[in-house]
């Protein structure tokens, strides 16, 4: 289930990628995050780490760096990343981007239009529903 907090992350997002003048692609946003989502969830010991309040922020921004250097990520996802680790928020990422793609990207529709953008994150904190494949 979508929580709030994960559709604010997911709305802030999808506010600056989609800001005037933002050169951002959603659909390779959407990729990176999805990338840097199994990069995380496929290492036990990089989410305990990442979740730990032992571990200073700019240590954990230091490892997402330099495993996120090889992936070429865009500055947008790269500094998402970092606020969300700043923001203890790691455990929260898978929910972040299924958030973020159902605030109006499904890999075939344009970006929604601003009001329905919060029509559909209301509608998604309600209901829980968190993917664009019908789940």
């Amino acid at each position: 289930m979508l929580s709030v907090v994960s559709a604010r992350y997911a709305r802030a997002l999808v506010d600056v990628v989609t800001a005037p003048g933002s050169k951002a692609d959603p659909a390779q946003v959407l990729s990176q995050l999805r990338a840097v989502e199994a990069l995380i969830h496929g290492s036990a010991t990089l989410q305990n780490a990442l979740n730990s309040p032992a571990v200073a922020p700019s240590k954990k921004r230091a490892v997402m760096r330099r495993l996120m250097e090889p992936m070429g990520v865009l500055d947008h996802v790269r500094n998402f990343v970092y606020v969300v680790i700043d923001h203890r928020r790691a455990h929260d990422f898978a929910s972040i981007v299924d958030g973020f793609l159902g605030l109006g990207w499904n890999g075939a529709m344009a970006w929604w239009e601003p009001s329905v953008r919060v029509i559909c994150c209301c509608w998604l904190a309600l209901t829980g529903w968190v993917g664009g494949d019908g789940s």
